[in-house]
């Protein structure tokens, strides 16, 4: 872990929730110490942008009081509407000034907000590959004060497919198997969000709206086109050596089967999630019917630690 976070909480703010997870590590295994789940009302939040300091600031305190740890370092996932993606083609050979040089030409062509008002990163694939993530600048700074507001230091930030990716790793990891696909579906009751990884390069990731209803079939239908659409987006002819996760609150063994028989493809079911990625809960703990809710918090508190 890096030694200075102590606690680390993974926050993920979606359009009608707040979602926090306290990972700590004793040097040879992790340890989930909290979690909370905070329903949003309509409004509070929209394409990631915190209309309402004075309310978020409040669910936060009242979060990390829940988390029954002291709490200072928060790594932050932007939701999939906050952010947009976008995979580049840099030139191998250049030196990182010119890399750099690249990457802001492609911000200003990109980016549907002001350059001015334009947050960038990007991380290199390898042979010339690179993820490029922009999000609105007054959206970092409306988190960063919130935070702050409430005594918590903003450390790292990152767009929700990255926690996606650590989450995947880490099962990989534990199961211990090597496919070269990818793929999170997180299935919420009124958005379905996926993410599409091939040999650790982010393909596809998208949000979908949605209002399931009551008769599972139907469910289960809606979630199947769209992942197909999916790896159809993601130019994936086959997903037959990868591996499917599926968790969220409408995740269940039965849509596991479904996708499994349609893909012909090792399908899990990351719930209880903890367990499955071989993160234990300490004893006091209960996250009860919370847990399937914390998926994108945990991804994005494992960038905390080095594994």
């Amino acid at each position: 872990m890096r030694k200075e976070y102590g606690v680390l909480v993974g926050l993920d703010v979606q359009p009608n929730s707040l979602n926090l997870v306290a990972l700590v590590s004793d040097g040879k295994s992790l340890h989930l110490s909290g979690a909370d789940h905070r329903i949003l009302p309509a409004g509070v939040v929209e394409q990631g942008n915190w209309r309402n300091r004075e309310l978020m600031c409040e669910v936060l305190r009242q979060g990390c009081a829940a988390l029954g740890a002291s709490v200072k370092s928060v790594a932050l996932s932007l939701s999939t509407d906050a952010v947009i993606t976008s995979e580049l083609l840099l030139p191998s050979r250049a030196f990182v000034h010119q890399q750099c040089a690249e990457v802001s030409d492609a911000v200003k062509r990109l980016t549907p907000w002001t350059y001015s008002n334009t947050a960038a990163d990007w991380w290199s694939y390898g042979d010339g590959r690179a993820l490029l993530a922009m999000c609105r600048v007054d959206t970092l700074n409306t988190a960063r004060r919130c935070l702050l507001e409430v005594g918590l230091q903003l450390r790292h930030v990152e767009p929700e497919c990255q926690s996606h990716w650590r989450l995947l790793d880490r099962l990989r990891r534990e199961q211990s198997t090597e496919q070269s696909v990818l793929m999170l579906v997180n299935v919420q009751p009124d958005l379905l969000s996926m993410s599409v990884f091939c040999a650790g390069a982010l393909h596809f990731s998208q949000s979908v709206k949605s209002e399931y209803r009551r008769d599972a079939s139907l469910r289960e239908r809606f979630v199947l086109e769209e992942v197909q659409e999916a790896l159809r987006q993601a130019e994936l002819d086959t997903v037959a050596d990868g591996l499917i996760a599926v968790t969220g609150v409408l995740a269940d063994e039965s849509l596991c089967a479904v996708l499994g028989s349609a893909f012909a493809v090792s399908v899990t079911l990351l719930s209880p999630l903890m367990s499955t990625l071989g993160i234990t809960q300490e004893s006091r703990l209960g996250c009860g019917d919370s847990e399937p809710c914390l998926g994108v918090a945990l991804g994005c508190a494992l960038w905390g630690f080095n594994d």
